[in-house]
């Protein structure tokens, strides 16, 4: 026991040093005394992204990246409050320090203005970048037409920057090399790039036997909110637990999920009496979701969605969508009724405390619509391409 007691102080103690040899994060030194739930939060919102945590005795250190800086943080932790920050080395973020946030490597995502990977170009490493912050670099606001993806990560654009993690038409693209859709076009002023493993999971896992489709494209499941801890990516097809066929991510352990534009997710509690699910189920589409049934699923089912299944001609596809934008500055009732008369079904609602966010499908223009009412009017109409709701 009394070996044991050592062997904690002992680590405690090398890894206060080590945080002691570091230096400080000025610009940060404001968090220091915040409550960890709220730091977190606001270093999410500065750029950060978490990496992973410890603990010691009667702390926690917890690495965050932030990708436009190409910086890594050590954050300590005690008693609930942010007890320090200071600067870390980049592979303590399991980064290499040598790239910069400007090279073309194929471990980084390179977002072109022309289409076909053509014209002027920026990269991306993991984080968030916003074009009201002047972190899109030699991209310039509303220029984006093709994106380059690498093994390893998945992006993801949108129209507009919202509260710091993108808004408005937004579409999540994994590896591959790709020409924006119009609602993108040409509009791009938010970018994330995230480090899912599409090649398989991470972090310690059970033994699994050769199963076809983990590590495929389709979605990537993780073990934490917000697309955190442990991951396992998913092709088309079903995934028992209960066949050991979920990779390195445990049964019962999922708790977010990032779903390629394409394809559509069903997670159940159960697997079901014939191996097609059971129990309470949820399902989503192409973007990033926290479940709603936290820790509860044994049963997961990639599939390609519908909306993707029909790719319209061009001049046909002109031909039967619908114009929206005239909508915008009209009541709500109004509003509403309007979208119904053009072949609009109402199909969810997003609320949010300034802005009511009401989505809209409309089947045979294949038009998935967001429309943002403030004070009782149709602030922004956009068409978001694709919702789990919109099928």
């Amino acid at each position: 026991m009394r070996f044991k007691v050592f062997q904690v102080v002992l680590v405690t103690s090398l890894l206060a040093l080590t945080i002691l040899a570091q230096n400080p994060v000025p610009e940060l030194r404001d968090l220091i005394g915040m409550r960890a739930s709220s730091g977190q939060s606001e270093l999410e919102y500065r750029g950060y992204v978490f990496v992973k945590t410890g603990e010691g005795g009667d702390r926690k250190w917890s690495n965050y990246w932030n990708g436009s800086r190409r910086q890594c943080i050590t954050v300590v932790t005690y008693n609930g409050r942010f007890d320090s920050i200071v600067d870390s080395p980049a592979f303590d973020c399991g980064r290499d320090g040598n790239n910069s946030s400007g090279s073309t490597s194929g471990s980084i995502v390179t977002v072109y203005e022309d289409y076909d990977l053509r014209g002027n170009s920026q990269s991306f490493s993991d984080g968030r970048y916003l074009n009201n912050r002047g972190q899109l670099g030699r991209l310039r606001n509303d220029r984006a037409s093709s994106i380059d993806v690498p093994a390893g990560f998945s992006a993801r654009l949108c129209d507009s920057e919202g509260s710091g993690y993108g808004s408005g038409a937004c579409q999540v693209f994994s590896p591959g090399r790709h020409n924006l859709p119009f609602s993108l076009d040409n509009r791009v002023s938010y970018v994330e790039v995230s480090q899912v493993l599409w090649g398989g999971g991470t972090g310690p896992g059970v033994e699994t036997p050769n199963v076809p489709g983990l590590g495929k494209t389709g979605a990537t499941v993780y073990s934490d909110f917000n697309y955190r801890g442990r991951s396992q990516s998913f092709g088309p097809g079903r995934y028992l637990a209960s066949d050991r066929q979920l990779g390195s991510l445990g049964n019962d352990e999922a708790s977010s999920v990032v779903v390629t534009s394409g394809y559509r997710v069903k997670l159940c509690e159960n697997e079901g009496a014939y191996g097609h699910g059971g129990g309470r189920c949820e399902e989503y589409g192409a973007g990033r979701f926290n479940l709603r049934y936290n820790d509860d699923v044994s049963y997961i089912e990639v599939s390609r969605s519908s909306s993707a299944a029909i790719n319209l001609p061009g001049w046909i596809g002109s031909i039967l969508k619908v114009n929206v934008s005239d909508l915008i500055g009209m009541r709500m009732f109004d509003g509403d009724t309007q979208m119904r008369n053009r072949g609009f079904k109402y199909v969810d609602v997003i609320r949010d405390p300034r802005t009511t966010y009401t989505i809209w499908w409309r089947s045979t223009s294949r038009q998935c619509v967001q429309v943002g009412v403030v004070n009782g009017r149709y602030y922004t109409v956009s068409d978001i391409g694709s919702h789990p709701k919109c099928y």
